[in-house]
């Protein structure tokens, strides 16, 4: 791969998560540089910022976004918002509350909505609203009138992943058949009961209106959410065999490995 910088010699790039804004896919390398890719051209890019100074290195990154001519993307220690503006070619961070590490993850999820990022910590039951323009964020408990959530304490409640059904967004709960479903447009929300077969999420996936959704075994199963129907497609049986990802094109989908080398579809 030839990558744009005396100082780098061609060689494999690795990324953990990466964005297509202006034709391009833009990521941070493993090694803790901005780069990306041109998708006509395939040619690969060190961006050297401006202010280069004010770079803190973070090779892992949680969901990045575009929003008009800027990337932003969360850090995997969760301290900072970055934010790269295009045309000027500059680069921004904006720290974050201090977030408590789950197994390597701060968050359940980040979404962009309405020019906001919303931030969901997988634990302590706060949601955290960062406004794109004013570049500030607030801090919003959860005050859900639920007796099922008021029974169990706050802090014992662990949120694992999430994932957005057009304005709602559904927190699920690890090993518990509970989830919050939050609505984006009004911020309210509610304590649902889901299946059994989904009480130990390892990643979901909204599409075609339906969720699809990989267990921590590796199985993958297809829910309805209007009809609460769950349908099993893929059962798991190989030991040997550890998926962390679903991906999902046209006409497929894709389990991706953890730690194995095979690629189910």
């Amino acid at each position: 791969m030839n990558i744009k910088d005396n100082r780098l010699k061609e060689r494999k790039v690795n990324f953990s998560n990466c964005i297509l804004n202006r034709n391009k896919v833009w990521f941070v390398s493993t090694e803790g540089y901005f780069m990306n890719i041109d998708v006509d051209t395939k040619k690969t890019s060190y961006i050297k910022l401006k202010n280069l100074n004010s770079w803190k290195k973070h090779p892992v990154t949680d969901n990045m976004f575009a929003d008009r001519g800027n990337i932003y993307w969360v850090d995997q220690f969760g301290k900072y918002i970055h934010e790269y503006d295009i045309d000027q070619n500059e680069y921004y961070e904006y720290q974050l509350p201090p977030v408590e590490m789950i197994e390597w993850q701060c968050y359940a999820g980040i979404y962009l909505y309405n020019e906001k990022l919303f931030l969901f910590p997988r634990i302590g039951l706060t949601r955290i609203e960062f406004d794109l323009h004013e570049k500030k964020y607030v801090v919003y408990p959860w005050n859900c009138s639920d007796e099922d959530f008021k029974v169990n304490k706050k802090e014992d409640i662990q949120l694992w992943c999430s994932v957005q059904s057009n304005n709602w967004l559904y927190l699920f709960e690890r090993n518990r058949n509970k989830a919050i479903r939050m609505n984006f447009e009004n911020l309210s929300y509610e304590y649902i009961d889901i299946p059994h077969e989904l009480s130990n999420i390892q990643h979901i996936v909204f599409k075609n209106n339906v969720f699809y959704i990989l267990s921590v075994t590796g199985n993958l199963y297809i829910w309805d959410g209007c009809s609460k129907q769950v349908e099993e497609v893929y059962d798991c049986n190989d030991k040997e065999l550890s998926f962390a990802r679903i991906a999902i094109t046209e006409h497929k989908v894709f389990l991706l490995p953890d730690i194995s080398e095979k690629i189910r579809k």
